[in-house]
Order: C-alpha cells, then structure tokens, then sequence
C-alpha cells in the first residue's frame, strides 16, 4: 500500500452515550489526518457478533466481553496488516460490531471467516461495503474527540452548578453553539435541530475568537432546548448535537445553562 499506518498520527478515543434510547460503548482509533487513507482503504468491512450474555445496559458480561476481544486478536492475526485499517468497536443491544478499513474485500472476507471458525458457536456476521469518502469514519467515529472533549467541559460547569446549590434536578433552557463553512450547511444544521425540539436563538457570521473552528468556520448558530442538565443529558443530547454538527461539515462548540436554586 505505501502506507505505514502504525505511523500515522492520532488517538484512541471512546464513549458512552445514548443513541435510540439504548446504551452505546465506543472504542475508536482516530487520525490527525485521514485523507491519505481514503484511497488505499475504499471499503468498510464489519464483523458482527451477537453476545451470548449481556447485562440491563445490553453489554456482554466481563467474562464474555474479554472473550470477545479475542475474536479481534484472532482476526487481526489473519489480517495482512498492509491491506487494513483496524477502526474499533461498538457495543448496543447485546451486539458487539468490529469495524475495519479494507484495501481487499476478498481477502478481508477470506480471512476474517478463516478465523470465525475458532468461535462457532457465536452467531456471526461479516459485511464489506464501499466507502471510499470514509463517510463511516468522518460521521461515526472522528467526533468522538471533539465529543469528548465537550462532555469533560459540560462535567465542570455541571460541578459548578452544584457548588452554587443546584441539584441538577430542574429542567431549565441549556443553549448550545456550533460553527459551519457554509450557510446551506449550518441551514441543514438548523432544520436537524428544529425537527427536534431545539430553538434557534441566534444566527450569525464571523464571530470573533481564537479557537481554529470560529476562524475557519464562518457561520454560527446557538439553539436552545429545555431539559435537566443530568447523565442523560451528558451522554444524549451533546452526543446528538457534536456528531449532527460533524455531519453538516461544521463543529459542536459546547452548552451553557444558567444555575437553578431550590
């Protein structure tokens, strides 16, 4: 391929946070920059697998989740490393999905259902579909960083609230800002939000700051929705809104509340 990618720089990045009302476990690597990849590694190749127990959240049990793990040991074995990207998992709904760049569908089914012999007794499944523009990796996996990053800040100014008496159990207006190129972007942006509750309480171009995103990302939007500033919050709702953001081209820059007193 002519591409090291045990190389390249970037992190390894996970979360936990709702999606569809289920619980959703996140391991992901991530790259400072992608784009030399998308031509080498057009296909999304997936290996699913049911879990044979699971707890209330639908995650498999401590016993298994190792178990599991191993299922990626053996299949990246079998791998020939110059020919995948290995992207991470996901776990939701007693499912855990392994999900890898691939320069060779053949040989990455080849030799992914080479390796599942050794966990017959696991329902499985292996798909590889195109995906040259690495859609799967900028919508799903590349805000988990900026997502992260926001939820740490949303932690402290939740503290915060507590210090001042708040016991984060009122619901109240949390405001919400994100940054986009284009209006047509922040405009797709702003039906996403509307169809869900949010408000738009300002709109506008250029503002100043000195963070890279409110340079390079000219139009900014802040919307508005009520409800309790609590786990459910943190996990849902600024989950929707950094990786809605990452979808229309643009950044998820943060929420802010006002404190509530009994």
């Amino acid at each position: 391929m002519g591409i090291d990618v045990s190389n390249m720089a970037g992190t390894v990045t996970g979360g936990l946070y709702l999606s569809d009302g289920a619980l959703v476990l996140t391991w992901a690597r991530t790259f400072d920059d992608a784009s030399p990849l998308t031509r080498a590694f057009p296909w999304l190749g997936q290996v699913r697998i049911k879990c044979q127990t699971q707890d209330a959240d639908g995650f498999p049990l401590p016993d298994e989740h190792q178990a599991l793990n191993k299922v990626l040991d053996v299949a990246e074995a079998a791998l020939d490393p110059q020919s995948v990207v290995i992207m991470g998992r996901i776990s939701t709904r007693g499912l855990r999905t392994f999900y890898f760049y691939v320069a060779d569908p053949a040989g990455f089914f080849r030799a992914v259902r080479g390796s599942l012999c050794r966990f017959s007794d696991y329902e499985t499944q292996v798909e590889c579909q195109e995906d040259s523009a690495w859609l799967f990796y900028y919508e799903k996996i590349a805000p988990l960083d900026n997502y992260n990053v926001q939820r740490s800040r949303t932690e402290a100014l939740l503290e915060t609230l507590q210090s001042q008496g708040d016991d984060l159990k009122e619901s109240r207006d949390i405001d919400h800002t994100a940054y986009f190129p284009t209006d047509e972007s922040r405009n797709q942006f702003s039906k996403w939000a509307t169809e869900r509750g949010f408000t738009v309480r300002f709109a506008g171009e250029k503002m100043s700051g000195s963070y890279w995103y409110s340079k390079q990302l000219s139009y900014w939007i802040n919307v508005v929705r009520c409800e309790i500033p609590d786990w459910k919050f943190l996990r849902g709702t600024m989950y929707d809104l950094a990786f809605a953001a990452a979808k229309f081209s643009g950044h998820f820059d943060g929420s802010a509340c006002f404190p509530h007193r009994a």
